[in-house]
């Protein structure tokens, strides 16, 4: 397997993902991003980690709020939140609280005080990627 990796001007590291290593988001905070799919590490200075899919259609941020679940996803939309989200436990014990709007995707995954909002965006309709999604979501680690 040939994984490249390019450095650019502001520090951040570019890979595709073996869906296997974890990516650091902050000192004590990762998360296994899908096979496949092209990494921007963590920019120097933010605790924030850009993904995208390997057909280039959705793209997401994956950055560190000092929150509880329900009130960095609250916080994360702009405006208020779509009416329907819903609240769920991962199989790695976390919480999450998720909504989607249109293109718009955004969880935050954490327990007490430490959460990561994950921020996706697709240039067409999103349904099709939720297993993917889910996957990512699957992969954040919080300590």
């Amino acid at each position: 397997m040939l994984v490249w990796v390019v450095v650019d001007g502001w520090g951040s590291v570019r890979r595709t993902a073996d869906g296997v290593t974890p990516t650091d988001i902050g000192a004590k905070t990762a998360v296994v991003v899908p096979a496949g799919w092209e990494v921007s590490g963590t920019r120097i200075g933010k605790d924030t980690v850009d993904v995208s899919t390997p057909d280039g259609v959705l793209t997401a941020t994956l950055r560190i709020v000092p929150a509880e679940p329900t009130v960095g996803y609250a916080e994360a939309w702009d405006a208020a939140p779509p009416a329907q989200f819903r609240t769920e436990i991962l199989a790695s014990g976390l919480a999450v609280v998720h909504g989607l709007d249109g293109r718009r995707f955004v969880a935050a995954v954490g327990a007490e005080g430490s959460t990561v909002l994950v921020d996706a965006q697709a240039v067409q309709d999103l349904s099709g990627y939720l297993p993917a999604l889910a996957e990512l979501l699957e992969g954040i680690r919080v300590s």
